[in-house]
């Protein structure tokens, strides 16, 4: 078991160290400051206390006094800044590790970020440092409390020996027992008391709090649903208005808070009886102390000063004996929290194991094609995707086209590594994309996703995507997908925030002017491949022409997917793949799937009357006057 203790703290130790290097120095050297302080302050009580009673002149103690307050108003000053420097180090790592936590879940495959082990784990390392603390509460509740008890043993040792051998004068009872072996005897048997108690109470707290902990992830998890979702999010509020009218969600919320209620108390009361007994044990060991010190005072063997200065010796030892175990004691749930922390940061993402590096390559030369790929999601009983072979064209303007959950989102997600196939392969210039590093494959690609979504920041930055925006290329970007006009309407430009999540000056848009923002989002990128899924999902038929109007700028020569519901999307492609129930079923140009029996024809039939020449041309009139 000390082994394991051993590995578990040099590991958490090592992790700190990589964090930031002088994490360790400052901590030792806060420690120090915060417990050298105390032992002098009582020196300098005792020996004044022996001077004056011992009828020391004030003129014979006045620069002796002088000297050791101005030592310990220059080590307090040394230690208030080792204090502030600490403090800033806990801010500072607490902010890396919580930038390298975030970091984790921006840069893992989505098929991890989705696994319930990997949500799992990031809901016991938030909930860990919630309410167990970080890095930094470890390094304060450990090296303090151990260099503090090194140097309590040092000093009580010498303290208990110097009683030993130091004689009453008296021939009394009590000066028999105080000069003889049974006194220190006695005195180490007090001493002893609270850290026995220190110790099984340690031990019941730490079980009070890892079953707390372990109990309140669940709940914490259902509480943050509650909260962050249920009654944040704006289409949920919509959802709520019109569906929850016996508050339905108002009531379950109510059920977790009652139990996460229940739990706390329960919780509160055990730790408060537990602080109890801990409290009073000192208390009264203290007492018996000072009786103990008394008698050795009383019988002439030390002064009172050295009683006040022993005393104060003995309280640290205990102090810090006491400390130590109630850390320990509480150490597991802290422990766990972060152990949490490291195996979350250290965990194997298998859906980033490639490596190779992407070929740079000017004519955008990237062959990708599909080798007879299945496959099912997590749980389902049937395929999404069944023996697909696809090879997609370089250059080519390819559709996809099929009812819903005829595969072809998931065919899109296969192929941006959002997941991966049950089986067969998917290869980029012959080699299988899984080889590839999964952050330079993914760079390849545009998107422009169903589900897309906008940050709550300018949107110059929602466009660029970077740091370092070029803001000639965004508005061109903003130009072709036909939002420039509405963009420069707003207060600052380009430079307004959108929504007032995070900025009160920040303006609402549309769901179809969004869609265009993420659609000029797409052709800033300027990657070989771009993906349009659904791209016009939220704009009426005139914006929809307007973006198609552009499409040639859009693609350009780029390698480009279309997924769309509505079928005059098919018209720009030179290429039509139709999918159903996961597998492909036709494959060729508009003219010939329309000359043949199948799933497109019956597709485009079935929407014909939005496609008469008369109402595009029609459409095509109303649109000229509203871009012109």
């Amino acid at each position: 078991m000390l082994t394991k203790f051993n590995q578990t703290y040099r590991r958490y130790l090592r992790f700190i160290h990589r964090v930031d290097q002088y994490a360790l120095p400052i901590t030792i050297a806060n420690a120090l400051g915060q417990i050298v302080v105390p032992y002098l302050t009582f020196i300098l009580l005792g020996w004044l206390l022996n001077t004056v009673l011992g009828g020391t002149s004030i003129n014979a103690i006045i620069w002796p006094l002088a000297g050791f307050l101005a030592l310990i108003f220059c080590l307090q000053a040394l230690a208030a800044a080792a204090t502030n420097y600490f403090e800033r180090l806990s801010m500072r790592l607490d902010n890396q590790i919580t930038t390298m936590v975030a970091d984790k879940q921006a840069r893992v495959s989505l098929h991890l970020f989705n696994d319930p082990q990997f949500r799992k784990a990031y809901s016991a390392v938030d909930q860990g440092r919630m309410y167990f603390g970080g890095f930094d509460r470890f390094l304060e509740g450990n090296v303090t409390p151990v260099v503090n008890l090194i140097l309590a043993l040092l000093v009580t040792g010498t303290v208990i020996g110097r009683l030993f051998f130091t004689h009453s004068t008296t021939t009394t009872t009590l000066a028999a027992f105080a000069n003889s072996w049974l006194y220190p005897l006695v005195l180490v048997a007090i001493i002893i008391v609270p850290i026995v108690v220190s110790i099984i109470t340690s031990r019941i707290g730490g079980r009070i709090m890892q079953q707390f902990f372990t109990s309140n992830v669940q709940l914490n998890r259902e509480l943050d649903y509650y909260f962050n979702h249920v009654f944040s999010e704006d289409k949920m509020g919509k959802t709520l208005r019109v569906y929850d009218i016996d508050n339905l969600m108002g009531n379950h919320l109510t059920e977790v808070n009652a139990r996460s209620y229940k739990n706390n108390a329960h919780t509160y009361v055990k730790s408060t009886r537990i602080s109890a007994l801990g409290g009073t044990t000192i208390v009264l060991v203290t007492g018996a102390i000072y009786i103990m010190l008394a008698i050795k005072s009383g019988t002439g063997a030390i002064p009172v000063g050295t009683v006040v200065m022993y005393a104060g010796f003995f309280t640290q030892l205990i102090s810090a004996v006491s400390n130590l175990l109630n850390i320990l004691g509480w150490a597991p749930p802290l422990n766990q929290a972060l152990t949490a922390t490291i195996d979350f940061l250290e965990m194997p993402d298998p859906g980033a194991n490639g490596s190779l590096p992407i070929e740079k390559r000017r004519d955008n030369k990237y062959q990708l094609e599909f080798h007879d790929v299945s496959f099912k999601y997590p749980g389902a009983k049937e395929f999404a995707l069944q023996h697909v072979n696809l090879k997609l064209a370089i250059g080519q303007r390819l559709a996809l086209v099929g009812q819903n959950g005829s595969g072809k989102t998931t065919l899109i997600r296969l192929l941006t590594r959002l997941d991966q196939p049950t089986s067969g392969t998917i290869t980029l210039n012959g080699i299988d994309i899984q080889k590839y590093d999964l952050h330079e494959y993914q760079q390849i690609f545009a998107a422009v996703f169903q589900d897309f979504k906008m940050f709550a920041l300018p949107v110059v930055d929602n466009v660029a995507a970077s740091a370092h925006p070029d803001r000639a290329r965004v508005e061109s970007a903003l130009e072709i997908a036909g939002v420039a006009e509405r963009v420069h309407r707003m207060n600052h430009g380009i430079d307004t925030p959108l929504t007032r999540e995070l900025d009160e000056t920040g303006e609402d848009v549309s769901g179809g002017e969004a869609q265009k923002i993420a659609i000029a989002r797409a052709w800033y990128k300027d990657a070989p491949f771009i993906i349009l899924d659904e791209p016009t999902a939220a704009l009426d038929p005139i914006s929809e022409y307007d973006i198609y109007q552009h499409l040639d700028d859009l693609i350009a020569d780029k390698t480009a997917i279309y997924i769309s519901h509505r079928m005059s999307s098919t018209r720009f492609a030179a290429r039509i793949v139709v999918l159903d129930h996961g597998q492909i079923v036709q494959d060729g140009t508009h003219a010939s799937l329309m000359a043949e029996a199948g799933v497109y024809r019956d597709l485009f039939n079935a929407q014909a009357q939005y496609y008469t020449k008369e109402r595009i041309a029609k459409e095509r009139k109303n649109a000229d006057l509203v871009y012109e």
